[in-house]
C-alpha cells in the first residue's frame, strides 16, 4: 500500500492527512485525487514530494474542500469530511498555514516553520522569533529528543500489522499474547479518543485498566464531572464519594449533594455550610498515580526507544518494588484542555546532570511534570530536590509556573480528601 502524507501546520494546530492507494503499481503523484489535494491544500498540483508550501485560508477554501468531499465521496479518507471546518475554524479564514508533502519534520524544523508563519502574520522578524525560541528551548533541544501528541488527530503508535507487534510493556509477541483490543494510550476516561498504542497487548491493557489507572481516575474524578469530560460512555454526569454526590445536568448546571454526619449536624454545620471536606469514593494507591502517568508517557514513544526502560517496565507491572520516587510537580491552571496531551523528552547525550527521561501530561486543567524513574541506576540522585535548579536551567519554559510539589512514593492506600469552600455571591469582594 502507498500512502501520501499531507502535513498541515498552523499556529493553532498540526494535522496529518493520509491519502492511500492499495495498488503499488500506481504512481500516487500522478493520480487525480492526489493532484486535487495538492491544488486545494498547496495551491499547485505539480508540487514534488518533500516540498513545503505556505498558503493562506481564503473564503473559497472551504467551498473547494466541500467540492472535494462530493467528488470523492466513495473514497475512504476518514479525515476528509472534517477538513472544511478545520480550515475555517481551527486555522481560520485569513490565517496562514503550511503544507508538507511526504516529509517528516523534526522539532527544530517544526519550530522554524511555525515561526515563519508567525513572522508573516505578526510582522515580527523571523530572526527575533527564532532567537526567542532558542533562549527558551535551546538547551532542551540540544539535550533531548521530544515526542509529543495533543490528541487533536488520530494516531496509532507502533506497528499497524498485528503479526509485527511485540508488547512494549511485557515484551511478549503475537502467539504469546493477543492484540485484539483497541488500547488507548491515555485512558479514554480522560477524553482521549485519538491516541492509540498498537503494541499494547490485551493482557497489559486489562492489567493497567484494572489495577493501575483507576487510581489516577479516582484522584481526578470530581473534575471529570465539573468539566463534563467525554468518557468511554459519553459525557460524565455523576460522581459519588463517601459523603457527597456531584451531578452534572444536561445544560451544564452542577449540583452537589453532601451527606453530613450526626456530629456535623449537631455542631450546626448544616446552617453554616461554608467549608466542606469531600471524601473520596475508595482508597487509592499514590504510587499507582505515578505509574499511570509514566505509562502514558511511554505509550507515545517509538517502539525502538523502549529498550532503555526495562527497569521502569518491571516497576509498572509490580515486578520491582520501589520505596522512593522523584518529587512530581503539579499545576492547577485556569484553562481547560478538552483532550489530554503528553510530551515525553528523552535525553540524547551523556549529560548525567539531567534526568534521562522527563514527561509533561496535561489533563483537563492539570499539568503534571515528572521524571520517568529507573531508566538508570544513577537516576537515584533525582529523588531529592538538589537537581531542580539544574533542571530549570535547561527547561526554562517551566520556570515561571505555579508548581505544587507532590510525593507519590507511598504504597499505602489513602482516601483522597478535598476541601470545598462555598461563598455567597459577592462575598469574595467584601
Amino acid at each position: 500500500m502507498q500512502i501520501f502524507d499531507f502535513g498541515l501546520y498552523s499556529l493553532n494546530d498540526i494535522k496529518h492527512l493520509d491519502v492511500s492507494c492499495s495498488n503499488d503499481t500506481v504512481d500516487m503523484n500522478q493520480t487525480e485525487l492526489v493532484q486535487d489535494f495538492k491544488r486545494v491544500l498547496a495551491g499547485h498540483p505539480m508540487l514534488a514530494e518533500g516540498s513545503i508550501m505556505i498558503g493562506i485560508v481564503d473564503p473559497d477554501t472551504e467551498k473547494e474542500l466541500q467540492a472535494l468531499i462530493v467528488k470523492y465521496k466513495d473514497v475512504d479518507i476518514p479525515q476528509l469530511k472534517a477538513l472544511p471546518s478545520y480550515f475555517a475554524k481551527t486555522i481560520g479564514v485569513g490565517r496562514y498555514y503550511a503544507v508538507t508533502l511526504n516529509r517528516s519534520l523534526d522539532i527544530n524544523e517544526t519550530l522554524a516553520l511555525c515561526n515563519q508563519i508567525h513572522s508573516i502574520e505578526s510582522g515580527v522578524s523571523l530572526e527575533e522569533l527564532m532567537q526567542r525560541d532558542h533562549d527558551l528551548l535551546g538547551e532542551v533541544i540540544t539535550h533531548y529528543n521530544i515526542h509529543a501528541n495533543d490528541g487533536s488527530h488520530r494516531i496509532q503508535i507502533g506497528p499497524k500489522e498485528r503479526a509485527d507487534r511485540v508488547c512494549r510493556y511485557c515484551n511478549k509477541k503475537v502467539g504469546e499474547v493477543t492484540f485484539n483490543k483497541v488500547a488507548h494510550t491515555i485512558s479514554e476516561g480522560f477524553g482521549n479518543k485519538h491516541i492509540i498504542t498498537n503494541d499494547e497487548c490485551d493482557e497489559c491493557n486489562e492489567y493497567f485498566g484494572k489495577y493501575v489507572e483507576p487510581d489516577l481516575i479516582e484522584y481526578l474524578d470530581p473534575f471529570r464531572v465539573f468539566f463534563g469530560v467525554q468518557g468511554k460512555k459519553g459525557v460524565i454526569h455523576h460522581k459519588y464519594g463517601e459523603n457527597y454526590e456531584i451531578i452534572r445536568e444536561d445544560d451544564g448546571t452542577l449540583k452537589i449533594n453532601i451527606t453530613l454526619t450526626d456530629e456535623e449536624i449537631a455542631a450546626g454545620k448544616a446552617e453554616n455550610l461554608k467549608d466542606v471536606q469531600l471524601k473520596g469514593h475508595q482508597p487509592l494507591l499514590p504510587q499507582n498515580v505515578y505509574k499511570s502517568l509514566v505509562k502514558y508517557a511511554l505509550g507515545i514513544l517509538p517502539p525502538e526507544t523502549m529498550a532503555a526502560f526495562q527497569n521502569t517496565l518491571q516497576w509498572l507491572r509490580f515486578e520491582k518494588k520501589v520505596d522512593r520516587l522523584p518529587i512530581m510537580r503539579l499545576e492547577l491552571g485556569a484553562h481547560y484542555k478538552e483532550r489530554p496531551a503528553v510530551v515525553t523528552m528523552i535525553r540524547k547525550d551523556d549529560d548525567e546532570s539531567l534526568p534521562y527521561a522527563v514527561a509533561e501530561l496535561q489533563i483537563m486543567n492539570f499539568t503534571f511534570l515528572y521524571i520517568i524513574p529507573m531508566c538508570d541506576e544513577r537516576d537515584e540522585k533525582f529523588l531529592g530536590e538538589g537537581y531542580w535548579d539544574r533542571f530549570l536551567d535547561c527547561f526554562k519554559m517551566y520556570r515561571k509556573r505555579y508548581w505544587e510539589k507532590k510525593d507519590f512514593s507511598s504504597i499505602i492506600p489513602i482516601q483522597l480528601k478535598a476541601h470545598l469552600r462555598f461563598t455567597q455571591k459577592g462575598e469574595q469582594n467584601k
